[in-house]
């Protein structure tokens, strides 16, 4: 039987872990956080900050419809040009 081959998983460095929990805070879970490392190596630190500046906004005048980490995950794919889910 063949093994499978894993990608090495990258560490996020300080910065990362902490803008990662920062991400988690606001969307209010922690079941994501892999994905959440995922796209803060994807994406440029200051990116991320503005992203979470506008999910904070738009949940202080209450333009979120669905959720906090729906909002977040939707500006974050769009950012990316992926299709959000």
């Amino acid at each position: 039987m063949p093994f499978k081959l894993q990608r090495p998983r990258h560490k996020p460095n300080f910065n990362q872990s902490y803008l990662v929990d920062q991400i988690l805070e606001v969307r209010g879970d922690a079941h994501s956080r892999p994905y959440h490392e995922q796209k803060v190596r994807e994406l440029p630190e200051a990116t991320i900050w503005m992203l979470l500046s506008e999910t904070k906004q738009a949940r202080l005048e209450s333009r979120i419809q669905t959720s906090p980490a729906r909002y977040f995950t939707d500006i974050v794919e769009r950012q990316l040009g992926h299709k959000a889910k």
